[in-house]
């Protein structure tokens, strides 16, 4: 497809970065909040999907993927598709060009889902009525971008601090948390 050494023009470098599934999560949100119920985002495999082919990219130095390996934007889809049933509660960036998230509900369980899209370090503060004692807060970010993209059973069943996962505590229904730059979190919590 297209000429040897050059892109196709369909086809986006961020689709496999951590700025693309910063990217989903922020589209994903704005849809979901003005009631849209079913959408149709990229293909299954290849450049323009959520994962790559067994063979890898036909490109590999202008797409630099790894053969079978999923994009960040699968764990974005995931962490999102995994609140099924639930409902997306209205929220609200103070600064939507380098910070932006969505908060999901499902019966007693709340999931927010954060994302840094600049290439700065972000500190957050995120506040929700009723929320109290500790947060889950599931880090996806340059240093677990390895794990997250070639061994995604693995990244979604992490327990441990080293391993990208952190228990915050919740004062006055807020916690607050330091981005990396285009980290994407999952935070869970109990309400």
């Amino acid at each position: 497809e297209g000429e040897p050494g050059v892109l196709p023009l369909s086809v986006d470098p961020r689709q496999m970065s951590l700025f693309g599934a910063g990217w989903t999560l922020g589209s994903l949100k704005y849809l979901s909040e003005a009631g849209v119920r079913s959408v149709t985002y990229y293909e299954t495999s290849g450049w323009r999907g959520v994962q790559e082919t067994e063979m890898g990219s036909r490109e590999p130095d202008l797409f630099q993927s790894t053969p079978a390996s999923v994009f960040p934007l699968f764990h974005t889809m995931a962490y999102f598709g995994g609140v099924k049933g639930g409902e997306i509660i209205p929220s609200a960036s103070s600064n939507t060009l380098r910070v932006d998230g969505a908060i999901l509900r499902k019966g007693k369980w709340v999931r927010f889902l954060i994302t840094n899209l600049t290439a700065e370090e972000q500190k957050v503060r995120v506040s929700y009525a009723g929320l109290n004692g500790t947060v889950r807060a599931e880090i996806m970010d340059e240093a677990f971008f390895e794990t997250a993209t070639e061994s995604p059973e693995r990244f979604r069943l992490r327990k441990t601090e080293e391993q990208g996962v952190k228990i915050v505590e919740v004062t006055n229904e807020t916690f607050e948390l330091t981005l990396a730059p285009f980290a994407l979190v999952c935070a869970k919590a109990a309400v």
